[in-house]
């Protein structure tokens, strides 16, 4: 992102894998050294599992003038992360990169669960993102493991998850980068369809633009399973963040 004359660079969360991580960011011949700021949106395998890759490589590459790589997460980790099956059962994901860790592969961590700005303001990241609609349940059957009591507590609304906001000259006067299970606030001529297309593939969205949009959508779902992007009045895989 370029404000005025200076130029910032902010990764908003890693994927689920290391491998994956690595391999596409060569793919798309990434200037990984130019990541100055790397954001987690909220702790689930799918979001932070490219996390310790992606800081190595970001350092690795990195000008050694310049300072090493600041990491954003929410100060509420879980131990563990799952979702209860119909049959009752438990299905744990794997468990997400710990603070020590994080440290240990040269990021600057951060542990922030308030709104902030970062990297000259540029960037703004939320706080707790309220739920206001009734659509907003969160993931059926979401589990985290209490570490006090070593066992599973209900946990659907994932309430670390965080949104960042920049401003885009000639566009949206406050765009935010999206995530899951949330509603955001559009003001722009444009409307909902031009966020539709802005978000992140693999996100689960709403389609809120229209009631016409929610009857395809559902007609198009009763017929076959559909990739995330195509709509996500219901869930378009069976383990997204």
């Amino acid at each position: 992102m370029t404000k005025g004359t200076k130029t910032h660079t902010l990764l908003f969360d890693t994927g689920p894998e290391e491998e994956v991580w690595e391999r596409n960011a060569t793919r798309l011949g990434l200037n990984a050294g130019a990541v100055e700021h790397l954001l987690l949106s909220h702790w689930h395998r799918d979001h932070s599992g490219g996390l310790l890759k992606a800081i190595s490589m970001i350092n690795a590459q990195k000008d050694p003038s310049k300072p090493r790589v600041t990491v954003d997460v929410h100060p509420n980790r879980p131990e563990y992360r799952g979702v209860t099956s119909p049959l009752g059962q438990i299905i744990s994901m794997e468990a997400d990169p710990t603070f020590e860790a994080i440290e240990q592969v040269g990021g600057i961590l951060e542990r922030e669960d308030q709104v902030h700005s970062v990297l000259e303001d540029t960037f703004l990241i939320s706080g707790a993102i309220p739920r206001l609609t009734e659509y907003e349940t969160g993931i059926q059957g979401g589990v985290r493991l209490d570490k006090g009591s070593s066992s599973w507590v209900p946990d659907p609304q994932i309430s670390d998850e965080r949104l960042v906001v920049c401003n885009v000259k000639g566009s949206h006067p406050a765009l935010p980068i999206p995530i899951s299970r949330v509603r955001l606030p559009i003001s722009s001529r444009q409307g909902p369809r031009s966020l539709h297309r802005l978000q992140p593939r693999g996100y689960r969205q709403r389609c809120s633009a229209r009631q016409e949009s929610r009857r395809r959508c559902s007609s198009i779902h009763n017929r076959r399973r559909v990739p995330p992007r195509r709509c996500a009045n219901r869930k378009a895989g069976k383990f997204h963040g």
